[in-house]
């Protein structure tokens, strides 16, 4: 008998005594076979920097988890961790940039081969305006601007100046005033400049494959926010890397398609090839050469930069265009689309995939290989911990929306796989109330569970690191010291139990409700795990009589806190869930 509440999984429901404990049990008939690979997402964060004073211990811990396919993403609130070539390439004109702000530093260099610097053809401290090649005077403009800049400037391969924040140097043309450097220059040589910059980017990302093991975890890697420069003719960005700026992104039309693809094909090049030929085909060496297999393009695309289903799938094809045109002969990679926001309703989705798994719609040449979207609860929820039961009924409506991308795809794209690789809850005013971080992992287990048999080939948590400011309530790690929280340790029981080939989930017995449940067999061996979920805040005590004897759970609760699972033995295989707890417990055939 299939039990459609609420798991839509195998679960058979007989009477109970409330006084007692309900039992669990499986049949041993197998019923599928597991289809799903646990995950999780990094996103790039100041955290995550080489100057981060928790950087040892997040890279420590990011290692501990041994997941294949973490999502890599490097997002539009930092601009410089994410966009390689913030500014357009210049020509004969060398910029620093767009105007620089106080306190931070305005570099020009002409390059190893292009001669020394020999005129200062713009410079302006006050409230300059524009981008390189278009400065202009603002209201506020010290005089002696250009005459300090050449004076440091001319006749040196490369300088360096740094923006004062008091009259030191310039003088204070505008009291009171916040003011910036803007400098345009041209070099003795023949060469073209351009502001291809991967300091901030690199360390970050080669930090995170050494940690994973990238060359065998095979990440899939999303450089989710293309320079906004090919999208508007206006953009601004903050000299400090750290700083979280939503207004990047403006600009609703790339102009340039063929610019697009070989912007993302020259990334590609920096990490696959050992280096790239930039615009104007001077080549800057990386000495990089990953195995990097998996690309996601962009992301939540009908929100960032207000894609149609016709303008991304542009997008996407000259991306991969540009990519593939890139890569080494020989070198694969496998592309993934759409990364569909959770906002978006079943009927947008649904028409975005129908348009976007027909071929018809695509150039010749460009795969499908992974559709993706994202997973998190809409509701409010805030501190009152009886409000997280909200989490898991969202995953009972959610498996309806999954249910009509499958029938799509099933039809246009049988072949194409299909990752849910932002699965998380969001919360930030329960971010101190300790049971929102056992709730919030036991909703990945429900998720998982619900989804073992469906064709989600990928399941990723979101996210590694979260803080005050951009989404605590989605961390996997406490941001004061690096460590755990239960969010964290949720993912790692999953990672210890369901990376097996071969696991046949069997048909699942329980006695009553509030507690899911589902059986995973290894292979023929007779022996497997029972995943448990209590999706109520109500402790309740359940029988295994497939447990062994002497055997113990280990269990995501509110007593392992943000620790790692705690071993509960199991007594005459009876085991107490605490409110919203997880537990893995061995079976065996006997």
């Amino acid at each position: 008998m299939w039990f459609h509440g609420a798991l839509c999984l195998a679960l058979l429901l007989l009477g109970s005594s409330e006084a007692d404990p309900i039992v669990i049990s499986t049949t041993w008939r197998p019923i599928g076979t597991l289809q799903t690979t646990p995950t999780f997402q990094v996103v790039a964060h100041p955290l995550l920097m080489r100057d981060s004073p928790i950087h040892d211990a997040l890279f420590s811990n990011l290692a501990k988890l041994p997941a294949q396919h973490i999502r890599y993403v490097p997002w539009l609130p930092y601009p410089k961790l994410g966009v390689a070539a913030l500014n357009p390439p210049s020509g004969k004109l060398l910029c620093g940039g767009l105007p620089v702000a106080q306190g931070w530093a305005l570099s020009l260099d002409c390059g190893p081969n292009n001669g020394v610097i020999n005129d200062i053809i713009f410079a302006s401290y006050g409230t300059p305006q524009g981008t390189c090649g278009s400065f202009q005077r603002g209201a506020c403009h010290a005089l002696n601007s250009t005459d300090i800049v050449k004076a440091a400037c001319v006749g040196r391969r490369g300088c360096v100046i740094n923006v004062p924040t008091d009259a030191s140097t310039f003088g204070d043309p505008c009291f009171g005033t916040l003011k910036s450097l803007a400098v345009a220059a041209t070099c003795s040589g023949p060469g073209m400049h351009t502001y291809w910059n991967w300091s901030y980017i690199d360390d970050m990302f080669l930090d995170f494959w050494d940690a994973i093991k990238g060359n065998k975890s095979e990440p899939v890697i999303n450089f989710s926010t293309p320079p906004n420069w090919l999208f508007s003719s206006t953009w601004s960005y903050p000299d400090n890397p750290a700083t979280v700026s939503w207004s990047y992104e403006t600009g609703t039309t790339c102009k340039n398609l063929t610019a697009l693809g070989e912007y993302y094909g020259r990334v590609a090049s920096w990490y696959i090839k050992g280096g790239l030929h930039d615009e104007y085909g001077q080549y800057h060496a990386s000495g990089h050469r990953l195995n990097l297999t998996q690309w996601e393009v962009l992301n939540e695309v009908a929100h960032e930069h207000a894609n149609t289903k016709e303008s991304y799938t542009a997008l996407y094809d000259a991306i991969v265009l540009g990519m593939k045109a890139a890569l080494p002969a020989g070198h694969h990679v496998s592309f993934t689309g759409l990364a569909m926001a959770n906002i978006d309703s079943t009927d947008m989705l649904v028409e975005w995939v129908e348009y976007f798994l027909d071929p018809r719609n695509h150039k010749p040449g460009v795969p499908i290989d992974t559709i993706s979207y994202h997973a998190y609860p809409t509701a409010s929820f805030g501190p009152d911990a009886s409000q997280y039961t909200g989490f898991f009924s969202y995953v009972d409506e959610f498996m309806g929306k999954i249910d009509a991308i499958e029938a799509v795809r099933q039809r246009l794209a049988p072949r194409t796989k299909v990752s849910l690789n932002e699965v998380g809850t969001i919360a930030d005013t329960a971010i101190d109330t300790p049971l929102y971080w056992t709730a919030s992992a036991a909703y990945f287990a429900y998720f998982f569970m619900s989804v073992s048999m469906k064709n989600i080939s990928l399941l990723g948590q979101s996210q590694y690191v979260g803080a005050p400011g951009q989404f605590p309530s989605v961390s996997m790690i406490n941001w004061t010291d690096g460590s755990g929280t239960a969010r964290f340790w949720g993912v790692h029981l999953l990672l210890e139990h369901f990376q097996t080939p071969s696991t046949r989930i069997l048909e699942t017995l329980v006695q009553a409700g509030g507690i899911a449940a589902l059986a995973y067999e290894y292979g023929e061996s007779g022996n497997g795990v029972m995943l448990l979920v209590n999706t109520k805040m109500a402790t309740t005590s359940v029988r295994l009589p497939d447990t062994p004897p002497n055997a113990s759970a280990q269990v995501i609760d509110s007593v392992s806190g943000s620790g790692p699972a705690r071993s509960v033995p199991l007594d005459n295989h009876v085991l107490q869930l605490l409110p919203y707890a997880t537990a893995v417990v061995p079976i065996s055939r006997g």
